[in-house]
């Protein structure tokens, strides 16, 4: 009978040339349907996905599908790359997903015709449009993009990595996508590097956080935070000075809002760091700290008040010879007998201040009688030590109830 046949051969590990044969049987026998094998070991698809302000995206998910019927799918790195290794000849198409995400293209058809041909790279893909959040930034070194940067995103509620690092591109930019709303730390990470700021904080909520960026400096760092005893940051400039183990003054620092404070491009050595300001004392009064291979973030100070400090005063209004309780610390355990000491009401202005009698008087609550003043004032409360040459350094508000003063007068005069 006369037929005509196709002839392929397969071998995992091989491919041939030609990848197949025709041939016409015409009532005999053929003979000589040659093929040359060669090793193959696969060839490769690569590319990498990136957001729309250019940074790599991470855990993005690529599926890649032959007309063979092979299937299989992988997740982009922290720098936003995927690679499909040891595929046969074949026709592929390459898809990426993320939820609340669309790309452009959708998809990408690859073909690998041959064992010179395994090398498929430069397959890429950018994000077109999406409804989830982001956050994204810039590292920088003196004004050049720094290429490589690890930058870490942590939930600030859990403490956990809400998404896997990612790496910062040519340009010097990283990005997160498709993160939940939520407050995040945000801190880039680098041998050999510090930066400023050490870790930013951001709030994401209906919509994308950019232009969280950073200031790198090649050298080691040393970094901490200053808070009260509460572990809040203090909103007092303080200084914080930087010594060489001579004791030499290097540099000084004031913390940002978050408290923190960092410095860089240090050298391999000893050094020791000090926060003063005036009116405080901290705790250690300095910490000294040997930095060899790499730099040191938790050289952390607290800062306590040595001059009395008014948070709180009950009531807020009043008329004078009323009760006032006044809150605060560093008052002293009994009230001070020195000239120019006591509760005074009045402004900041020292010669329109007025004493007041005091009922009670401990190291934390005072209790004093409201004296003839009149309007918004702030009650002040002075123990008289030369060194608080700013006391208090915080004190508090307390209106003058007038009309209740008025009202008083009135029912006594009535009474006569």
């Amino acid at each position: 009978s006369n037929y005509t046949y196709t002839v392929t051969p397969e071998k995992p590990g091989f491919i041939f040339t030609p990848r197949s044969r025709t041939i016409l049987v015409r009532n005999t026998d053929v003979d000589f349907i040659d093929f040359t094998a060669e090793a193959f070991a696969g060839a490769t698809i690569s590319g990498t996905i990136t957001g729309g302000t250019g940074a790599a995206l991470n855990e993005v998910q690529v599926s890649i599908a032959g007309e063979k019927g092979f299937a299989e799918s992988t997740s982009t790195d922290q720098n936003g790359a995927y690679r499909f290794a040891g595929l046969e000849l074949d026709t592929y198409t390459i898809t990426p997903s993320l939820p609340g995400y669309s790309f452009s293209p959708a998809e990408i058809t690859v073909r690998i015709e041959s064992a010179g041909d395994i090398e498929k790279s430069g397959n890429d893909f950018t994000v077109i449009s999406g409804d989830q959040l982001f956050v994204s930034g810039y590292v920088i070194e003196d004004n050049t993009p720094l290429l490589g940067v690890s930058v870490e995103i942590v939930d600030v509620l859990t403490g956990r990595a809400a998404l896997p690092p990612v790496k910062t591109n040519t340009d010097g930019l990283f990005g997160f996508y498709g993160i939940a709303p939520g407050t995040y730390r945000i801190r880039p990470v680098m041998r050999g590097y510090g930066f400023e700021p050490l870790a930013r904080t951001v709030t994401v909520f209906g919509g994308g956080v950019s232009d969280v960026n950073y200031q790198a400096v090649q050298g080691h760092y040393i970094a901490g935070k200053v808070s009260n005893v509460l572990g809040v940051p203090s909103l007092y400039d303080f200084t914080i000075s930087l010594e060489s183990s001579q004791g030499q003054a290097l540099a000084q620092k004031t913390a940002d809002l978050m408290g923190q404070y960092i410095f860089m491009g240090l050298e391999a050595g000893q050094y020791t760091i000090r926060v003063t300001g005036e009116g405080y004392r901290t705790l250690p009064q300095s910490r000294t700290v040997d930095i060899l291979v790499s730099g040191r973030e938790d050289m952390n100070f607290i800062v306590y008040p040595i001059c009395p400090m008014v948070f709180l005063n009950a009531p807020m209004s009043g008329a004078p010879g009323d009760e006032v309780s006044i809150y605060g610390i560093n008052f002293g355990f009994s009230e001070p007998t020195t000239a120019g000491s006591g509760v005074f009401f009045g402004t900041s202005d020292e010669l329109s201040r007025v004493k007041a009698d005091v009922v009670f008087w401990s190291g934390f609550m005072i209790t004093a009688i409201v004296p003839e003043v009149q309007g918004l004032v702030n009650l002040w409360v002075v123990t008289g030590d030369d060194s608080c040459t700013n006391d208090p350094l915080i004190s508090n508000v307390f209106f003058i109830d007038e009309s209740e003063e008025d009202t008083n007068d009135d029912s006594t005069e009535n009474s006569r």
